[in-house]
């Protein structure tokens, strides 16, 4: 037991602990005063107990400890037989660190369901560098497991994500100023909003939109084009084996261009290809409609010239048709 300086047993004094990560300096690890803990040369003590001053200690690692008994400090001797300030010991106790254990050791299979969840991982303490290439695949997260606010700014790029599927979205995607999403899609992609693009909409399939579309040059789509809302795209590039077809608020056909360059209004069929336009309904011209032979209109015809020899007028005043003859309009009776 502990004894003063006439050899006697100290009947009762402080005992205070130490740890430390060195034999000399280093930084210490532990600090406890345990009053009047010494009673006849003996103690007993719990290091750790206190909650407001937790032990904290890594198995397995080496840890060096120190004791001031009633206000003096204590020396040790080692295996050598030398004094020395610090007494070295191995914790049998505390975390694993990774240097512990062996690559491979710890599998799935080793793990009981749920043994592991999101709040026994430290942030940041996954890296990609520690994660194997394909060993996280659709099959191993649950569904809602990951949400947007679990993905960090920039943490996903183009080259993460395989165009071997389809993208599907539940929710929103929002890209900032100066962002940039591949504008290549060999799938489909179904947009519920709207869809505004700055530059060119380069679709490999079909393009399925309940909004709107707009873009601020051109588009070019390889599949069908479906729009519900309103639609403000300077030119259309179908990909030459494609309809665009438009469709009134009941989802009613009301106008086609199909892949060999017709334009049908309201007909229900395509027509054969020598007809390019076919309009099933009436026409109402309010202006002038000219073609390579004729021209018809509602108002005065113009000059009878050369242009346009064998051209149509309908005059509504007297409502006669006249005919052109290169230098006058004579009444067809």
């Amino acid at each position: 037991g502990v004894k003063n300086s006439t050899a006697d047993l100290l009947p009762l004094g402080n005992l205070e602990v130490t740890i430390w990560d060195d034999i000399s300096s280093g930084t210490l690890i532990y600090n406890e005063t345990f009053a009047n803990a010494i009673t006849n040369g003996s103690w007993s003590v719990v290091l750790g107990e206190n909650a407001s001053n937790n032990l904290s200690l890594e198995f397995n690692k080496i840890y060096y400890k120190d004791y001031k008994i009633a206000g003096e400090d204590a020396n040790f001797t080692n295996h050598t037989g030398s004094s020395v300030g610090r007494k070295m010991f191995f914790s049998p106790l505390g975390h694993i660190g990774t240097s512990d254990i062996l690559a491979g050791n710890i599998t799935g299979s080793l793990l009981a369901s749920g043994a592991i969840g999101s709040t026994h991982i430290g942030l940041n303490s996954v890296l990609s560098a520690g994660i194997a290439a394909l060993n996280i695949t659709a099959g191993k997260i649950a569904p809602g497991a990951i949400s947007a606010a679990d993905i960090g700014a920039d943490a996903i790029n183009a080259s993460h994500i395989s165009d071997l599927a389809n993208l599907s979205l539940g929710e929103s995607i929002t890209f900032t100023l100066g962002e940039v999403i591949d504008n290549i899609v060999n799938g489909w992609i179904a947009i519920t909003g709207n869809l505004n693009v700055t530059d060119s909409l380069v679709v490999g399939g079909g393009l399925n939109v309940t909004g709107e579309v707009e873009t601020a040059t051109h588009a070019v789509i390889g599949g069908d084009l479906s729009i519900s809302g309103g639609t403000y795209i300077d030119t259309i590039d179908m990909g030459g084996a494609a309809n665009l077809s438009i469709k009134n608020t009941t989802s009613v056909e009301i106008m086609r261009i199909t892949d060999v360059g017709q334009l049908l209004i309201g007909a229900t069929e395509t027509e054969t290809s020598e007809t390019l336009l076919h309009i099933n309904g009436s026409v109402v011209v309010s202006g002038n409609l000219t073609t390579d032979t004729t021209l018809f209109a509602s108002t005065s015809a113009g000059a009878c010239t050369n242009d346009y020899g064998g051209a149509l007028h309908f005059n509504e005043s007297d409502n006669l048709f006249y005919g052109c003859n290169l230098s006058n309009w004579v009444a067809l009776h």
